[in-house]
């Protein structure tokens, strides 16, 4: 039988076995793949998170973001956790961030800001593991597969991913999972979905 259990332990190790020098490589790498896609490159609204626990570095892409006028950031703000309800909220240079009640690293009075994950267009995830079929394994609290449940509402949704994360058994899928429609690694870029391929062309 898979346990999920054990492979969140055993990737959590290996991508926080990484070293701070190797953690920021990856990071660049994947901001520069990322910043070749039509995608980026026409997305005014990003979707990403501020990482933790061996994720991906997103400090690259924000800085890029903040020094394109045209574009803003919004991190993951858990709206209600009985419901796995979460919404995003903006993150502008000038704001400093503050820890929430969940642990999580939000903008100042970003009760007033938040909207729903479903208006943004783009939205970049972390992940623990993912596989040759876009399954993505998080950290099993299900607050994007609620969030983006809805195929008809749901934007693209690319995970960000260190390369030694990648699960080469198929991860196990529950009716109530949403795949990606693409992974980016320090390596390449893996589309699974239509829209994902589309969303990588330069």
């Amino acid at each position: 039988m898979f346990d999920k259990s054990y492979l969140r332990q055993s990737l959590r190790k290996k991508r926080n076995a990484l070293s701070a020098q190797r953690q920021q490589q990856h990071a660049q790498q994947i901001a520069q793949l990322i910043e070749n896609t039509v995608l980026w490159k026409t997305s005014e609204h990003i979707g990403l998170y501020h990482a933790r626990d061996g994720e991906v570095l997103t400090t690259p892409l924000i800085q890029r973001i903040w020094t394109t006028q045209k574009k803003i950031a919004y991190l993951p703000k858990i709206m209600d956790a009985t419901q796995r309800l979460m919404h995003f909220v903006p993150w502008h240079e000038d704001q400093s961030l503050i820890l929430d009640e969940y642990n999580l690293l939000l903008p100042e009075n970003s009760d007033k800001t938040s909207i729903s994950g479903c208006s943004i267009p783009l939205i970049l995830t972390p992940l623990v593991s993912f596989d040759e079929f876009g399954s993505r394994l998080g950290m099993g609290g299900g607050y994007y597969d609620k969030t983006f449940e809805a195929p008809e509402t749901r934007p693209i949704l690319i995970g960000l991913a260190h390369s030694l994360q990648y699960s080469s058994t198929p991860l196990p899928k529950q009716m109530w999972d949403v795949p990606l429609d693409a992974v980016i690694t320090e390596k390449k870029c893996l589309g699974f979905t239509q829209r994902g391929c589309a969303a990588l062309n330069s």
